[in-house]
């Protein structure tokens, strides 16, 4: 035979003011795992602003622990590795970051640039990728470019990079072949033009 506990007025007061206490000490916990993980983003980014880059990471590491799902921490961590010269360190972080924003058209641009000067097929189809997920991004379009004149295709090259600087609203491109028309026969200086407008172009 089973037995049915007599609820009382007073033990449900007692569980409901548990309940309470229990969620507002865990609001409290995010709050401050919040307010550190801030502390620590603001430390990193002014730390990078000083190219201190090993201390920026640092600090970029602290805020993702206490904060493991802010995602422009990982982006800035992935950057302040590329420029202390560990692309795999940074490859690593930017996959974390994929998979809290995956599908996210600017986190496969910052992929393809990281490839960009050590892997020219992952950098073209990380670009491509890029492109599927976010089609207006001039970074995106003039990875692609400096990809593909690499690779030999001066023409697309081209048309990928006019196509950039029309969704940047820039006429950088136009400005340096006006000024040298010639540049379209140079495979080097052209590639080094190409090399130089990736990161004269935004993102979006």
């Amino acid at each position: 035979m089973v037995h049915r506990i007599r609820s009382s007025p007073r033990l449900a007061l007692l569980l409901l003011t548990l309940v309470i206490v229990s969620l507002a000490a865990l609001i409290v916990r995010r709050h401050v795992r919040v307010d550190a993980a801030s502390k620590w983003y603001d430390l990193g980014v002014a730390a990078s602003s000083k190219h201190n880059y090993q201390e920026a990471a640092r600090d970029f590491e602290l805020s993702i622990k206490n904060a493991p799902a802010f995602t422009p921490a990982y982006d800035l961590l992935a950057g302040s590795r590329l420029a202390m010269g560990q692309p795999d360190q940074a490859l690593e972080i930017l996959d974390q970051l994929r998979g809290l924003r995956p599908g996210d058209g600017y986190v496969s641009t910052r992929i393809a640039e990281t490839y960009s000067d050590s892997d020219n097929v992952l950098a073209m189809r990380w670009a491509r990728q890029a492109i599927l997920e976010a089609p207006r991004s001039p970074r995106a379009h003039m990875l692609l470019a400096l990809g593909l004149d690499r690779a030999g295709n001066t023409r697309d090259a081209l048309a990928e990079a006019r196509l950039a600087e029309q969704l940047a609203h820039s006429t950088l491109l136009a400005d340096v072949i006006k000024g040298n028309p010639g540049i379209i026969k140079q495979p080097a200086q052209l590639l080094l033009t190409l090399h130089g407008l990736v990161s004269q172009v935004p993102y979006e």
